[in-house]
């Protein structure tokens, strides 16, 4: 089932767990949530979803630091 954050919830990012490094942001649909997070979300259904999320593979790009 697809699930987009609730209106009232802002965007985060996940820092440890199978999530750590995804955003999720208000407007998009996610296929999986972070599990304890379930309380930020709500199901997507077509009367209020928008986009889809990005590819998973975009989402974990970061860019390359470099100490020059």
């Amino acid at each position: 089932m697809p699930y987009k954050l609730k209106a009232n919830v802002e965007n985060f990012e996940v820092v440890d767990g199978p999530f750590a490094g995804r955003n999720f942001v208000g407007g998009q649909i996610y296929e999986e949530i972070p599990p304890g997070e379930e309380r930020r979300f709500e199901p997507a259904t077509p009367g209020n979803s928008q986009a889809k999320a990005p590819k998973k593979s975009s989402e974990n790009t970061k860019p390359e630091v470099t100490d020059a």
